[in-house]
């Protein structure tokens, strides 16, 4: 016979035990989130870090490196783009010279500067490196250098690098050895591109925190790069913004900027990419979608022919279709849409504008692109 469950005596008799349940919830969450916060910085939190980052395939240095971990070391950061200095072609007097005696290209000198480093009236200075030393000798032995001997710098690495400066400019925060190990590593994958960091990053010797702030660096760099798809003579007839839809009168974000010119105008690339899309729709017609890498993505719209298929690579400024009317729209136009980490931009705010900022020191005042900590952040 099943005996009865304990229930109050009606009795004498002393009542029954009560077990205490176990708290689980906030005690536990709390606990964690504690032990979280001890173990991360010992070599066994470490561990488990990269074993979980491991796992889930994301970018991050060797083992060795992760537990041998060194705080003190210089870092690039994760930090904000300043996107009133994504605009121009402008350079100040120290970027041409280091350019110049370098070799190494302006935008990507300037797109450093603008991420890391800062400007006064006699030069521009950026923190050293971790590896610089490894690939060339400068007598500077304090925390920044000029911007002439990062130049060098990127140089003497990029040439084991098969010459391209931006593996060079890699080889200055992760060695010439770990960026030829992973090319190598993702080229063995099969990845088509190896030599993008997108593809071979997760293979760099390097901190996670050194890696997103290379990353942004880069990412600077293909943004100040971008050109106008069409012919920089054609007017722009509605702005990116909220506006009232010429067609259904409904007030929205108009996630792009509308640019007039002739059915049949060719449309170029704004930028190396991927062709993800070239297809048809109702509301935007024939339309192009290129993914440039770092999250940032491309789109033209309404084009009266496509010129490109997908999965295709194609360079900067080649031609991918002519502008033309199909789809909604009042006119021939070309719609044309930015986006970075899925978020529509003002295309007009990246890249080589229509109108040029006349004087570089206007935006390059002194100090004004010193970076602390207080301004990390990410990609917008």
């Amino acid at each position: 016979m099943t005996a009865a469950p304990n229930r109050q005596s009606d009795g004498d008799g002393p009542p029954p035990t009560v077990i205490p349940r176990p708290r689980i919830g906030i005690d536990t969450v709390v606990l964690l989130v504690l032990l979280t916060l001890v173990t991360v910085q010992t070599p066994l939190g470490r561990l488990g870090l990269w074993t979980a980052r491991h796992c889930l395939r994301q970018p991050q240095g060797s083992l060795l490196a992760t537990l041998l971990q060194d705080s003190a070391s210089p870092t690039l950061g994760q930090l904000k783009l300043r996107n009133h200095l994504l605009a121009y072609d402008d350079y100040p007097e120290a970027i041409e010279d280091a350019a110049r005696k370098s070799g190494v290209p302006r935008p990507l000198l300037m797109s450093a500067v603008t991420t890391v480093g800062r400007c006064n009236q006699v030069s521009c200075y950026l923190p050293t490196p971790p590896h610089l030393h490894r690939v060339v000798e400068f007598q500077s032995q304090g925390p920044e250098i000029s911007v002439l001997e990062y130049a060098r710098g990127i140089t003497a690495a990029s040439q084991q690098l098969d010459h391209d400066p931006k593996l060079g400019m890699e080889a200055l925060y992760a060695s010439v050895q770990s960026v030829q190990r992973s090319i190598s590593r993702a080229r063995s994958r099969g990845h088509e591109h190896p030599s993008h960091i997108d593809n071979h990053g997760a293979f760099l010797n390097i901190e996670r925190h050194q890696f997103e702030g290379l990353r942004t660096l880069l990412a600077t760099d293909l943004l100040r790069g971008l050109q106008w798809p069409t012919r920089p003579q054609n007017t722009i007839s509605s702005p990116f913004g909220h506006r009232r839809h010429p067609i259904t009168g409904v007030r929205h974000l108009h996630n792009g900027v509308d640019i007039r010119g002739p059915v049949g105008e060719p449309i170029r690339a704004s930028q190396k990419g991927l062709i993800t899309a070239a297809g048809r729709d109702s509301l935007n017609g024939k339309y192009v979608r290129i993914d440039h890498g770092f999250g940032v993505q491309s789109t033209y719209c309404h084009l009266n022919q496509i010129d490109v298929t997908p999965h295709t690579v194609v360079k900067q400024g080649q031609h991918i279709g002519t502008l033309g009317s199909t789809g909604r729209t009042t006119g021939p136009h070309l719609h044309y849409t930015l986006k970075i980490n899925r978020t529509a931009v003002n295309p007009q705010s990246y890249g080589a504008p229509l109108k040029r900022n006349p004087n570089p020191l206007t935006l390059v005042k002194p100090d004004a692109l010193k970076t602390t900590a207080s301004q990390s952040g990410s990609i917008p």
